[in-house]
């Protein structure tokens, strides 16, 4: 009996943490003039919304479409940036007309970097990526 009400009070607690989070971050808006590739999983173009999973971390990265008919999950890892970061951004890398989305900017100096696909990976061995960069809105949170 005491080991069910307390399953159920860590349940509650975590579910109100965690639900405190999610609406603490928003997330960010992007129109995306073309497909894309995220991970193994390509996306059409169109406005997408982009935000961690779990904000505690934001290992885990959504990319969906506003209408929530495409959608992909991406791990990340923090990404390296080379000068100051001041705008969000998105960055893909660009192969001929194929594009994987590469980096996540938030705009606050914070950013993301996705794990290239095997897609990727076998298209990198015969050339060098062209870099394409699209600003994102990122709103501002109030806590």
């Amino acid at each position: 009996m005491k080991s069910g009400i307390l399953a159920v009070a860590v349940t509650l607690l975590l579910s109100t943490i965690l639900a405190g989070q999610c609406r603490a971050q928003q997330a960010a808006q992007a129109n995306i003039p073309f497909s894309f590739t995220v991970g193994d999983k390509t996306l059409p173009s169109g406005e997408y919304q982009i935000q961690a999973v779990l904000s505690v971390s934001n290992k885990v990265q959504s990319v969906r479409l506003s209408d929530g008919s495409a959608s992909a999950i991406a791990l990340t890892t923090e990404a390296d940036p080379k000068g100051k970061v001041s705008k969000g951004k998105l960055v893909f890398n660009c192969y001929g007309h194929e594009y994987f989305l590469s980096q996540i900017w938030s705009g606050d100096g914070v950013g993301r970097q996705l794990q290239e696909s095997r897609r990727e990976k076998d298209l990198a061995r015969g050339e060098a990526p062209n870099e394409v960069a699209l600003l994102v809105h990122v709103p501002n949170v109030q806590r």
